[in-house]
């Protein structure tokens, strides 16, 4: 299996479809890799891309 870099991009909303008014943490997981990425303190209102994320 190859692997590829990829973008992530997520668009966060609340129980009622509004987007997010507060920062986020993003907590990444690799099941294969020891390789567990943390973001703190995006602006959940906007759109979040994070970039490089191992696709296999």
């Amino acid at each position: 299996m190859t692997e590829r870099e990829g973008i992530l991009q997520l668009d966060l909303h609340d129980a009622y479809q509004e987007p997010l008014r507060e920062n986020v943490d993003i907590l990444l997981r690799d099941q294969g890799l020891t390789d567990n990425p943390v973001v703190r303190g995006l602006d959940g209102s906007k759109r979040l891309q994070i970039t490089a994320v191992q696709i296999s």
